[in-house]
This record gives structure tokens, C-alpha cells and sequence, in this order.
């Protein structure tokens, strides 16, 4: 991950296995196109590892906790469209 995120961006653990990211100067197009390109490095090294993302843009009248909300909902459908299809 660390590759393609700039040394002064924050990464930090949100929970067992979600990290929150941080990005300025960028839109959400930008970002991500750099976490495609992580997930795509992560599956040439490891075939077992995979990677969601959801993605949020800071508006005007949020707080920290609005801005979290909003990415994990977007990790969550992210999630679900991800899930085969039952028959």
C-alpha cells in the first residue's frame, strides 16, 4: 500500500482489519485508480490476499464521524457487490 500513497498521508487501523486513509489534493477518481493499482500488485504477489475499498469525499459539514460512516457504507456495498450471486 505503502507504494503508492505519499509518505505524509495517513494510514492507520480502524478495527480488526479496516484501515482509514486520508488523501488531499485529490479527487475520489484519483484515489481510486491508486487502490486499483495496489490490488492489483497484491494479487501478482499473493493470490490468497484480497482488498475492498469504500471510499468517501469530505464535505463542508462533516464531521470525522460522518466522513467514516459514509466510507464504511461504501465498504459495505463495495463488499456486496463483490459476493457471488446465489441461484
Amino acid at each position: 500500500m505503502r507504494s503508492k500513497i505519499r509518505s505524509y498521508e495517513p494510514v492507520v487501523r480502524h478495527g480488526g482489519d479496516e484501515f482509514l486513509c486520508s488523501f488531499a489534493g485529490v479527487d475520489v477518481a484519483d484515489v481510486r485508480a491508486r487502490f486499483d493499482e495496489i490490488e492489483t500488485v497484491l494479487a501478482e504477489r499473493d493470490r490468497s490476499g484480497s482488498m475492498s475499498v469504500g471510499l468517501a469525499e469530505l464535505q463542508a459539514q462533516d464531521t470525522l464521524q460522518d466522513l467514516i460512516r459514509r466510507a464504511d457504507e461504501a465498504l459495505i456495498e463495495t463488499r456486496r457487490d463483490l459476493r457471488p450471486s446465489r441461484p
